[in-house]
C-alpha cells in the first residue's frame, strides 16, 4: 500500500509541474533540471526531520494555547520547512547558473522544490492517515507549499532585480 500512496502522492505533484509546462509558462529545456529539482525537494524534507529531531525540544508542543501554537507554527513549522525547501533552489542555482536567466526562473524552481517537498511529505500522512487524507492534502497542501514558498522567491527577485 505504501508504494500506492508513494505513487499518488509523486502523481499529484506532477501534475502542476505538466501543467506549467503545457501552459508554456517555462522553458521546455528545462526539464533534466525541474526533475533534479524535483528530487533534491522530496529529499528535503529529511531536514526538516533532522532539524526537528536534533535540534528542537519535543516539549514544544500544539497545546491550543493561542500565543503557543502560533509560535509553534511560524517556527518549528514554518521557518523549518521554508529553509528546507530553499535548499534545492539553492544547489540548483549554484551549480546551473544559466538555467536563471529572468525572474520567473526562481519562482519555477523553489515552486518546483516545493512540489518535491509536498510529494514526500504527502507520501508520509497518507502512509500514516491512510487514503482520507489524500483529498484534502492533494489540493490544499500542494498549492499551499508552492504558494508559501513562492513568497520567498518573490523576495530573492526584489533583491536580485531591483534597479
Amino acid at each position: 500500500m505504501i508504494i500506492l500512496y508513494f505513487l499518488i502522492a509523486i502523481f499529484i505533484g506532477w501534475i502542476w509541474i505538466d501543467y506549467y509546462r503545457l501552459i508554456e509558462i517555462y522553458d521546455h529545456e528545462n526539464l533534466k533540471y525541474f526533475l533534479l529539482t524535483y528530487f533534491l525537494g522530496g529529499l528535503s524534507v529529511y531536514i526538516v526531520l533532522g532539524i526537528e529531531q536534533l535540534l528542537l525540544d519535543s516539549t514544544f508542543v500544539l497545546n491550543e494555547n493561542f500565543i503557543n501554537d502560533f509560535l509553534y507554527c511560524v517556527f518549528r513549522i514554518g521557518v523549518v520547512e521554508e529553509f528546507a525547501k530553499l535548499i534545492p533552489l539553492l544547489l540548483i542555482y549554484f551549480l546551473f547558473k544559466k538555467q536563471f536567466n529572468e525572474p520567473i526562473d526562481y519562482l519555477a524552481f523553489i515552486s518546483i522544490s516545493a512540489l518535491g517537498f509536498s510529494a514526500a511529505e504527502n507520501a508520509m500522512y497518507f502512509y500514516k492517515d491512510g487514503a482520507g487524507a489524500i483529498s484534502g492534502r492533494a489540493i490544499l497542501a500542494t498549492v499551499g507549499h508552492m504558494f508559501d514558498t513562492s513568497i520567498i522567491a518573490y523576495g530573492i527577485i526584489i533583491v536580485k532585480f531591483r534597479k
